[in-house]
């Protein structure tokens, strides 16, 4: 993970007439700061030959962390215009915004 050894726990399945080897990684706890990271699985079975290699790019979706209205901090007033932003920040994709009211 991000080159930090995670595991090094390997087991040899029983097969027919060729060797299996797997290894299991559970994560758990997966958070923000873990989007955009890697995970890699290397095999290899002596110091002469090159590991093979899969990688795993972590990606994830996250909610909005903050959502508030700009322009609201004013009264108002029968018959006026007023132009109220409602912006949202944190989100992974970019959150779709509503207005309701009375909602």
């Amino acid at each position: 993970r991000n080159d930090i050894l995670v595991s090094n726990v390997s087991m040899i399945l029983p097969g027919g007439g060729s060797t299996h080897v797997q290894s299991e990684l559970r994560i758990t706890g997966l958070g923000r700061r873990d989007v955009h990271s890697e995970l890699t699985c290397q095999a290899f079975n002596n110091p002469r030959t090159q590991p093979l290699a899969a990688t795993l790019h972590v990606d994830m979706n996250f909610g909005p962390v903050d959502v508030k209205i700009l322009g609201a901090n004013q009264a108002l007033s029968a018959g006026r215009r007023y132009d109220l932003l409602c912006q949202s920040s944190g989100s992974r994709p970019p959150a779709s915004i509503t207005w309701w009211k009375n909602g």
